[in-house]
């Protein structure tokens, strides 16, 4: 076969055999049929091999999405809370019975508590409050009587003694 300037030449298997007269017999087979099925062979395998990591990444992906999507409905309601202070948000549950679902259970029941003591909290303090308005007004009472009357050291003395006892 010819060889043209530029192209490498066509590559052969060679097998040889010396005859008991001394000829040496060779026979030659061309390996272009093999090197084109070979390079045809690593196109397919290398467009399989893309198409597959293709596919994997898209995958992993949509998985990877799936399975933040109960952390990121957590996350938001997180925060939420912190933005606005108001525990009265909830993270829903899907019910498959997975760590996510047990970790949401926990932090709505976490929620409920927070809720639950912060109301305690206001009562508590709604109830010194009002405990404490009545002493002071008196307090007030005793204490504006005696700049009012406040004429004689005496009279002073038992309004501040007064403002002391009530105190």
């Amino acid at each position: 076969s010819a060889v043209t300037f530029g192209q490498a030449p066509p590559a052969f298997e060679v097998a040889s055999i010396r005859l008991e007269d001394g000829t040496l017999f060779q026979v030659g087979k061309s390996t272009e049929v093999r090197s084109d099925i070979l390079l045809r062979f690593r196109a397919a395998a290398a467009l399989l091999f893309l198409s597959s990591l293709v596919f994997a990444v898209a995958g992993g992906v949509l998985i990877t999405r799936s399975a933040l999507a109960p952390l990121r409905r957590l996350n938001a309601v997180l925060g939420r809370i912190v933005r606005t202070g108001q525990v009265s948000g909830r993270v829903s549950v899907r019910g498959d019975g997975d760590p996510l679902d047990d970790l949401s259970r926990l932090f709505n029941g976490m929620l409920d508590r927070i809720e639950t003591l912060i109301a305690g909290l206001r009562g508590s303090l709604d109830n010194v409050a009002h405990d404490l308005r009545k002493p002071l007004a008196r307090l007030r009472a005793v204490l504006e009587g005696a700049l009012r009357d406040g004429a004689d050291a005496e009279a002073l003395r038992r309004s501040v003694s007064a403002a002391v006892e009530e105190a």
